[in-house]
Order: structure tokens, then sequence, then C-alpha cells
């Protein structure tokens, strides 16, 4: 067990929790209920100290269901999401699942809180109510404010000094569970930069000690050399493309099986074919179903083959010219492919908006995508983006589809090709992950070079990669061959690491995670 203020090292783990509940600004509600509940989990021993983990879930309340508007104007949860959400019960259980799974206990993990209030109070109230036992995992934790404290030398109120003062950007949408959860994940990691050690606080500890004295704070945080770095092994190097186009006509039932024989002599474990046109998504079911079963893959052989099901925005204004202009009749018919083959089939798309090059109308392109992104929410399934030269656009759409659903769609950017931060942190405070291809490797003027400038500000726990073959064929291996294929993702994954001044291993590892878990590879 990890002792109060004698451990010399901090844990592996972090564990960042911040629970929402509810709340009223007039009355004091008895008891408060636990509405939202985020964990994510940093990994202090890898050098960047990634986000490795994530638990997210809403909670139904009991003893007040109707939520204030105070309460939702306050963390941003709607009744609909909780109406919509399993019970603290459930979602317990679903916890301790999580830290099994992840064997997160008293010898390598801490919780991480910003203030004590989360674990003091409001987890014992709602553990008490609801006739569950506790854990000792959570029977004490580690109060960020009282470790920021120390290293600034003045009192720590909050979150948003702590963002200030460090300099890093706000996450999301302050009072939301996990967004706060992943900005104080961010502190946390700037404060094991400058070798702050995270030990138990104790409940009567608090930063007061400080209060009037000015922030001091180095001017460079220390270059952290962590003792462990995972071993290059099958485990962590196991890869997954999300993203190729099998169904292009540089490839055949000739040549596939070669391709996919090397591409698991690449370590690549998954392959996802992309579905971009009705016709393109039925190929892409297809093959899935003929190479899987193929004796070359039941003898481990190829990679697991996995496709998306989707209009891509060029072909909208054929699919709606096939079916007489009813964007029902389009989903109806994805609908269709989905629920036949849903062991195949993981995300909707490659759906979004392409303003670049329009070979479909804009309103074409607008009403296709709107259809995709409710059809993904009704049959719970990740969207497969494409996003060119109509961000502004793009995120209005699906903020739109965000606010009349009272729940968030989920998905992959894919192909991100973009240069510019503020349009990246829009999409990762969407939720979204980020796929990046061999575009980030093209040092060519005009190319992916100002990709390559900013790839390493997208957190490790939304990175993705992708080779989009037979297209943006790597340019960091020599000689550079004539076909981009499955078994160049790891070219990829290099250059990242490169980029992030990390092991390949480690963009391996959590690429391949991010894939598995969003997408539901098995």
């Amino acid at each position: 067990m990890i002792s109060s203020g004698t451990t010399p090292n901090t844990p592996r783990f972090l564990a960042v929790l911040d629970f929402e509940a509810t709340c009223d600004d007039k009355t004091k509600l008895q008891p408060q209920e636990i509405i939202e509940f985020p964990v994510v989990v940093i990994d202090t021993t890898l050098r960047t100290f990634p986000i490795v983990h994530e638990f997210h879930q809403y909670c139904k309340p009991v003893a007040h269901p109707v939520l204030t508007p105070f309460c939702t104007q306050l963390t941003g949860i709607t009744q609909e999401t909780v109406t919509a959400a399993n019970s603290f019960t459930v979602v317990w259980k679903e916890f301790l699942e999580f830290l099994h799974k992840y064997d997160l206990n008293q010898t390598n993990c801490i919780f991480l809180t910003c203030g004590h209030w989360d674990l003091l109070t409001m987890l014992p109230v709602q553990l008490r109510f609801s006739g569950i036992s506790q854990i000792p995992l959570m029977q004490q934790w580690c109060n960020i404010k009282i470790i920021a404290s120390e290293h600034l030398g003045t009192e720590v109120r909050g979150m948003p000094f702590m963002l200030r003062t460090y300099k890093l950007p706000l996450i999301g949408r302050h009072h939301s569970g996990i967004d706060d959860a992943r900005n104080i994940a961010s502190i946390a990691r700037r404060l094991l930069e400058f070798q702050q050690t995270f030990r138990v606080t104790l409940a009567s500890e608090n930063s007061t000690k400080f209060r009037g004295l000015p922030p001091k704070i180095p001017k460079t945080p220390v270059q952290q050399t962590p003792e462990h770095t995972p071993a290059l092994s099958h485990e962590y190097m196991s890869l997954v493309d999300i993203g190729a186009n099998l169904t292009h006509k540089a490839f055949n039932r000739d040549n596939l099986p070669a391709i996919l024989r090397k591409a698991k002599q690449a370590n690549v474990s998954h392959v996802m074919i992309t579905g971009t046109s009705m016709k393109a998504s039925r190929d892409a079911i297809a093959l899935c179903r003929e190479f899987n079963a193929h004796p070359d893959a039941t003898a481990g052989a190829f990679p697991k083959l996995w496709c998306t099901v989707g209009v891509h925005p060029h072909d909208s204004g054929r699919a709606l010219a096939e079916v007489g202009g009813k964007t029902e009749k389009i989903v109806a018919d994805l609908e269709k492919m989905i629920t036949e083959n849903r062991d195949v089939v993981v995300a909707v798309g490659e759906c979004g908006l392409d303003f670049d090059r329009t070979f479909s109308t804009l309103e074409d392109q607008e009403a296709v995508f709107l259809a995709q992104m409710r059809m993904s929410l009704k049959v719970g399934m990740p969207l497969f983006l494409h996003e060119r030269s109509a961000h502004v656009e793009f995120a209005k759409m699906v903020q739109k589809v965000n606010t009349a659903a009272g729940a968030r769609v989920t998905g992959c950017v894919h192909c991100f090709t973009g240069d510019r931060v503020d349009v990246l942190q829009t999409y990762l405070d969407m939720g979204f992950y980020i796929g990046i291809t061999g575009w980030v490797t093209d040092e060519r003027e005009g190319r992916g070079g100002n990709l390559a400038a900013i790839a390493h500000k997208i957190p490790l726990h939304r990175l993705m990669i992708e080779t989009d073959a037979p297209f943006l064929l790597p340019r960091n291996i020599k000689p550079v061959p004539k076909l981009c294929e499955p078994a160049l993702v790891g070219c990829v994954a290099l250059k990242l690491a490169e980029l992030y001044g990390i092991n390949v291993t480690e963009v391996a590892a959590a690429s391949t995670e991010n894939a598995t878990a969003l997408f539901g590879l098995h």
C-alpha cells in the first residue's frame, strides 16, 4: 500500500477522477448523487506520461431524478443524457471491471483529484446511498492542488489557476467531468515534467500556508528519462491500419493474399477497409468475409479484416441521384448493411464534407453527412470522418447533431492533414480521435511538413494511424515502394515517434489500443 507522504517515488499509474453530481443554486440537495463518472489514467513511466486508459459513464440519479436548470447549465449534462444512463450501481460494477482489466491496484496506482471533495465526501455519500461497500484503493488519494502549491510556493485554489500558471490550454469546457479530468491530467503531466512526486495527501492538508505568496515556476521543465520503456515485442508492436482502400482497383483477389501476408509479417494485426460508396461498402463487406475465411487467415498469416459502411462526400450526389434524392433511402440501405454484418462492420463512413474538390454539391454533401451522423447514433457505431477545407461547417453540423440528440457522436477524423492547432483542438474537444497517414512523412514543399510540426500535440490516447492505401505513400522508407499498402503503416508510427520524441513501441501501443477500444476490434 502507498503510504501517506512517505513514498519516495510516484506510483506507475495516476488515475485522475473528477465527479459531477446533482446540484442546485437555491437548495442543497440531500443526498447529492454522482451523474458523471470519468477517470483517465496516466502512465508515469513512459516518456511523455501519456493517458493510457479512460473510463467515462453517466449515471441516472434516483433521489432527485430531474436535473435542475442550474445543474445542466453548470455541467452541460442534459436530462436526456442521465435519463438514458445506467444507475450508479451498474456503472460502479463496470468501473470495478475497468480496474481489474487494467490491473490498477494499491501497489501501482493512486487516485488524483482536484481537491478532497470527490473521494472524501461525494463517493462515500453515493456508496452509502446505493448500499455499496468502499474499496481500499479509493480510501486514499492525492490532491493535485497540494502538489502544485508545494511546487509553485503559492496557494492553489482550483484548476483554472493551474492551467493559467502552467500555460496550458483549457480542454473542452470547465465542469464537464471528462474534460476536467483531462485538464487535471494535463496539469499532472506538466508537474511530472518538473519531476514532482505524487503522494497520498491527508484530508486535513490544504494550501493556505502559501496564501498571499506569488507563484514561483521554473522556466523550463526538467527532461525526464523514465526507468521503464516497453520492450520491442509483438505485444507492443501490434499495429492497426484503420483506413485502407482495399476495394480500389490497385488491389485485387490475385495480389491481396500476398499483400495481407506482408502486412501480418509487419506486425499489422487488424486492417479496416474503408467503405466510400454504397457499392464500395458492399465490396468491403465481401472482402472481409472472403479473406477472413481464407486458409491463410485461419492459420494466422493474415491480419483480421474489418470495414466501414458509408458514403464519402465525393459520392453524395451520385448516391442521392440513385434513390431519387431521398436521404432516408440511403440511410435505410446503409442501416440494413450494418445490421446484417455487425460481425465485420465497425464504423459509419467514410462520411463528412469536402469543399476542396466539390465532386458533389455542398447541399448534397451536407444532407448525406447529416443523415449518416444521425444514423451512427441510432445504430450505436462510431463515425469514420472526412473533412477537407470545410472545418467551420463541419464543426457546426457535428454540434447541431450533438445538441439535438443530447449526446455526442463518436469517431475518428480520418486522414487528418491539417496544419492549424486550433482546428486540431476543435476536433479533440469534440471527443474525436485523429487518424494520421503517410502524409506526415512528406517533407516536400506544401505537403506534410506543417502537419509534422503540430502532430505531437495530439494526445497519445487520441491517436490512430493508417495508410489510406493505395494513396499517401510514406516517404520515410528507402527506396520508396511503388504501392502504398497496409504493411507500411509502421512507417507512420516511426515518424510519429520521432515527432513525439518517444519510442515507436509507445506509439504502436497507444494507437492500437485506441483503435481496438473505439471500433471494438478483437
